[in-house]
């Protein structure tokens, strides 16, 4: 939505000639955010259901959302879940992350987050790394039963820049707005991109002494999380850490700025793709037999990914999957996976489908997904 709100100004007198306002007179423009999924309404890998981040792992949760612990002695850190029952006014979703193994002295090296890397290309016009750089401005609802000072860092791309913000949650059990100012960084170390990546925007919800400065609200040299001595939500077990409504634009801060779903969707699509079975139809992709245990598959995407090749494909079971045949015949695939080398298409997935027996090379067949669901990840993990 674009609101242009300052009146259109006519040069001359004759001819009547007028031109728009000048963009810092523009309070609010279209695509402003440059987090994606920042009212956490999509959540395709879940569904719903809690990711449990787990020692010495990262992970996509939410649609964008990427969680880590590094504590390579909890058995299982935190959860993360999309919720919809109590959530900010003016949103209907949001994000929990929840304790389950707490973890009372954090380690040096330990460090626990939630947060999103931006893409190179949506940040460009915050001139970032050089001496036009303009401020940007970061706002977020966030609620926790703790309260006390809490942090977070914006990271540039290779992780050598740092800007630990911190946030108050003043009152147990209630949502609350922040808004942070991020001046434009120095010129050095240089902001990117590295691979696809632009920026990381982290928030910790605990992180030992490696990663925790007391340098907060400024630009250091440095790789750091979290402010030393801010609240650690993985410390106290069954702490629950809410946050939705995350927005990150350049100027000053706006109000939040909702796109329809569909326009949602299609953005995140580009990072991640999830096909399960459905009422309306469970076939994924077409292709031809190439001999009696083999078929190649071409999957259409509804949306091209930003790159090619792809991460990764995941599933629970590959026995989710069947060919079909004429007839229609169901056989149960024993493998799939991605060609080798991939010669997978930013909107073509390329598969190898094994099944045991019962193909004729030469003919015709279509893949199915009979339960769970086929993950295609494109998402960035660099930096």
């Amino acid at each position: 939505r674009t609101d242009l709100t300052a009146e259109l100004t006519f040069v001359d007198e004759a001819p009547q000639l007028w031109q728009f306002p000048e963009p810092e007179d523009v309070t609010e423009g279209f695509m402003r955010n440059k987090i994606m999924n920042g009212d956490m309404r999509l959540d395709q890998r879940g569904n719903g259901a809690a990711f449990t981040i787990s020692g010495e792992e990262t992970e996509i949760t939410l649609d964008r959302w990427r969680a880590r612990s590094s504590d390579v002695g909890a058995g299982s850190a935190f959860t993360i879940q999309q919720l919809t029952d109590s959530p900010p006014p003016g949103f209907s979703h949001y994000l929990r992350a929840t304790t389950v193994d707490d973890i009372a002295v954090l380690a040096a090296s330990d460090t626990n987050q939630i947060g999103q890397p931006i893409p190179y290309d949506s940040i460009v016009d915050l001139d970032w790394g050089r001496a036009t750089g303009r401020k940007a401005t970061l706002s977020f609802s966030v609620r926790s039963p703790l309260t006390g000072t809490f942090s977070g860092v914006m990271l540039n791309p290779f992780t050598d820049l740092s800007y630990v913000f911190t946030y108050t949650i003043p009152t147990a059990n209630q949502w609350v707005r922040r808004t942070i100012s991020i001046p434009a960084p120095p010129t050095s170390p240089p902001f990117g991109p590295n691979g696809d990546v632009g920026l990381h925007l982290i928030f910790s919800l605990g992180a030992g002494s490696t990663f925790t400065t007391t340098s907060v609200n400024q630009w250091i040299q440095g790789n750091f999380r979290a402010q030393n001595g801010q609240v650690s939500v993985v410390s106290t077990m069954g702490a629950t850490w809410d946050i939705s409504g995350v927005q990150l634009e350049a100027g000053n801060a706006t109000t939040f700025e909702y796109l329809p779903i569909a326009m949602q969707q299609e953005m995140a699509y580009r990072f991640t793709q999830v096909f399960r079975q459905s009422a309306d139809a469970n076939i994924i992709g077409s292709g031809v037999a190439v001999s009696t245990t083999q078929a190649l598959i071409s999957v259409p995407l509804p949306v091209p990914l930003h790159r090619v090749p792809i991460n990764f494909i995941s599933f629970i079971s590959v026995s989710d999957f069947e060919v079909v045949r004429t007839g229609p015949t169901e056989i149960t695939a024993t493998d799939v996976a991605l060609l080798s080398p991939d010669q997978s298409l930013a909107s073509n997935l390329e598969l190898l489908v094994t099944v045991a027996a019962g193909l004729t090379a030469g003919e015709s067949v279509l893949l199915q997904v009979d339960a769970n669901a086929l993950v295609i990840d494109a998402e960035l993990y660099d930096g």
